[in-house]
C-alpha cells in the first residue's frame, strides 16, 4: 500500500476488537471498503500506525508472564506489543526480566512518541522503564528480547507510581520568585519538575540546585523552545538575551529519588554585551575604560575600527590586586578569536596588535568561566601609530 502526503487512506486496526479484521484485512483496505473493519483517517507524513497488534495487559496491575513470538523479520528476537489506558500526569514503571537474554523495552504514547526506551543486560537481563504518561489516553509498550526460542515466556511487573506532583512540561510549571528557595520531590527515577520565571533580557541570573546525594539534581533552562545551559550540582549562571517566561526543568537521571530544592536570583544587568556584534564602541584615543566581572561567565567586549593605515594597537589591561589571571582576546566582526593575552593580578598586561585596515575588530575581556576570577579591572587602547615592518 503506497502512502501520499496530504492524502487519506483506510487504515485497518487488528487485534483490537474491530470486526472483521483478519487475514485479507490489507486487501480490504485498500479496495476502499466501507465496512466497520476499516477507519478513514487523515495520515500525516510519515504514516506511523501505532502497533495494530497490542494486546492489552490483562487485569491488576503486578507480575504477569506471557509468552511472545519470534520477529517474522528477524527471527533472532521475540517481540510482543501491548497497550494499557494510561492515567494523564501518572508514572509508571514496566520491569522485564528475562533469564536468558536482554529485554528491551521501549514505551509510546498514542501518537509514537517515544516515552522510554531501555535495555537489560547483565546475566538476569532485566530492563526497568520508568515513565511520565503526560496524557490521558492509551500508552503502548513494546517488548523485545534477543535470542529467544519461538513462544518463549517473558515476565514482567508493571506498576503505577501515582501522580507527578508537578508536571514534567512547560504546560504545568509552577511559579517561582527570584530570591526564594523553593523545594519539591524527586518521586521516582527520570522525573522532571518545571518552575517558570519572568525574567529580564540582558540580566544573569544564579540558579542553585540542591539535592541529597547520590542525587543528580541536572537543570534544563529553555525560553520558548532554545535550550540555554545544562548542569550539575554546582551554582551555574545563565545569561538571557531577552526578556520572557524562561522554564527550568529539574531532571534527576538513573535511580535517584529524593527531595530537591532551587533558588534563583537576580544577579543584576550585564553592562556591556558580550559579542562584537552589541559590544560598546571605543573611540581613538581612548580614556580609560573601567569595567567589573560580576559572575563567571561574564565578558565585556568592545569594538573598534582601524584607521585607514596600518596602524598597531596596544590594547592595556590591569586587574584588582586580589584577582586572579584573566584573558584577553581580539575577535573579528564575527567573533572568530585571533590573538590572545594573558593577565596577571596586580600587574600591567597588553594585547598588541596590526590588524587589517578598516575592518572592525573588538576586543573581548572575559574570567574564562571560573567562579574565582570576578573583580574590577581598567584598561586603555593606544594607537601605537604604523607598523614598520608592514
Amino acid at each position: 500500500m503506497q502512502l501520499h502526503r496530504g492524502t487519506v487512506v483506510a487504515v485497518c486496526i487488528a487485534g483490537l476488537g474491530l470486526a472483521g479484521c483478519g487475514d485479507d484485512t490489507e486487501a480490504a483496505c485498500e479496495d476502499g471498503s466501507s465496512e466497520p473493519r476499516c477507519i478513514e483517517e487523515p495520515t500525516p507524513e510519515p504514516v506511523r500506525l501505532v502497533f495494530p497488534n497490542a494486546v492489552l495487559i490483562p487485569g491488576p496491575m503486578g507480575p504477569q508472564q506471557r509468552s511472545i513470538p519470534n520477529d517474522p523479520k528477524d527471527t533472532t528476537f521475540a517481540r510482543g506489543y501491548f497497550w494499557f489506558e494510561g492515567k494523564a500526569a501518572n508514572a509508571y514503571r514496566f520491569s522485564c526480566v528475562s533469564s536468558m537474554s536482554a529485554c528491551i523495552v521501549t514505551v509510546h504514547d498514542g501518537n509514537g512518541q517515544a516515552l522510554q526506551a531501555i535495555s537489560g543486560g547483565g546475566p538476569d537481563g532485566t530492563a526497568i522503564a520508568t515513565f511520565w504518561n503526560p496524557r490521558q489516553e492509551k500508552v503502548y509498550i513494546e517488548l523485545k528480547a534477543r535470542d529467544f526460542g519461538a513462544g518463549a515466556p517473558v515476565t514482567w511487573s508493571f506498576e503505577d507510581l501515582g501522580p507527578d506532583d508537578r508536571s514534567n512540561d512547560s504546560q504545568g510549571s509552577i511559579a517561582g520568585t527570584l530570591g526564594t528557595s523553593l523545594s519539591g520531590r524527586f518521586d521516582y527515577p527520570w522525573d522532571a519538575d518545571v518552575i517558570r520565571f519572568d525574567l529580564l533580557g540582558s540580566h544573569y541570573y544564579k540558579s542553585t540546585c540542591q539535592s541529597p546525594a547520590p542525587l543528580d539534581c541536572r537543570v534544563y533552562v529553555g525560553h520558548e523552545y532554545q535550550a540555554l545551559q545544562q548542569y550539575g550540582l554546582r551554582p551555574t549562571y545563565v545569561r538571557t538575551f531577552s526578556s520572557g517566561t524562561f522554564f527550568f526543568s529539574l531532571n534527576v537521571s538513573g535511580d535517584g529519588v529524593g527531595a530537591w530544592s532551587h533558588q534563583l536570583e537576580d544577579m543584576g544587568a550585564d553592562d556591556r554585551r558580550n559579542t562584537a556584534e552589541f559590544a560598546d564602541e571605543l573611540k581613538l584615543p581612548s580614556a580609560p575604560i573601567h569595567g567589573r566581572i560580576e559572575v563567571p561567565v561574564d565578558t565585556d567586549t568592545f569594538r573598534f575600527t582601524p584607521a585607514s593605515t596600518d596602524s598597531r594597537y596596544r590594547f592595556a589591561c590591569e586587574l584588582a590586586a586580589d584577582g586572579q589571571p584573566w584573558g584577553i582576546e581580539l575577535r573579528d566582526a564575527n567573533d572568530m578569536g585571533l590573538a590572545t593575552a594573558s593577565l596577571e593580578p596586580g600587574k600591567p598586561s597588553a594585547l598588541t596588535f596590526t590588524p587589517p585596515r578598516g575592518q572592525r575588530f573588538a576586543i573581548a575581556v572575559s574570567a574564562g568561566g571560573n567562579a574565582d576570577r570576578m573583580g574590577d579591572y581598567t584598561c586603555q587602547l593606544e594607537d601605537l601609530g604604523p607598523d614598520a615592518g608592514g
